[in-house]
């Protein structure tokens, strides 16, 4: 449990890092089977380990997340752009495939048919325009959007063409 205490700050920087969403304080101290108190000092710790790197941590209502440094944002603006630009990945393509012909569609189904987190790609889809998110309650899915079927050169989604007309042509 020493050792625990003593790296507490890395371990939680490491959950933070891979975690998609805000977590509990109170989450992260029954996981790690400490006291709340202890997880808010290894949060002070890393927010002052944190002031001079593109990090930070963002704590609101007793909920955190790991987030890029505002002083950065400039820079990370005009990284992001970069991809903007480029080709889509074939990881794209296929998430991108699935919205479109299974949409709407939640990330948990995108993820169930591709075998592997589609965040990433998902935010990449977003910031680009060809998908958007439905909210309905707590349910978040993603469905094409107009400027998908634009650049497709479609005036609407019917007009995709069928998967089995299609692969007739790849199975020949």
């Amino acid at each position: 449990m020493d050792s625990l205490q003593n790296n507490l700050p890395a371990i939680l920087e490491a959950m933070l890092f891979v975690s998609t969403q805000k977590e509990s304080i109170e989450k992260l101290a029954r996981i790690l089977n400490v006291k709340t108190q202890d997880i808010e000092e290894a949060l002070a710790v890393m927010k002052k380990d944190c002031s001079r790197r593109g990090i930070m941590i963002l704590e609101h209502n007793g909920q955190i997340q790991m987030v890029s440094n505002p002083h950065y944002a400039v820079w990370i603006q005009k990284y992001q752009q970069k991809d903007l630009r480029g080709e889509l990945s074939t990881l794209a393509l296929e998430t991108l495939a699935i919205i479109a012909y299974k949409g709407p569609v939640s990330r948990y189904q995108i993820e169930e048919i591709r075998g592997v987190n589609s965040i990433f790609v998902l935010r990449n889809l977003l910031r680009r325009g060809l998908v958007e998110r439905k909210i309905k309650g707590k349910k978040v899915e993603y469905q094409i959007t107009a400027d998908f079927l634009r650049h497709l050169g479609l005036s609407e989604a019917i007009k995709l063409p069928k998967y089995n007309e299609f692969n007739k042509g790849n199975e020949e």
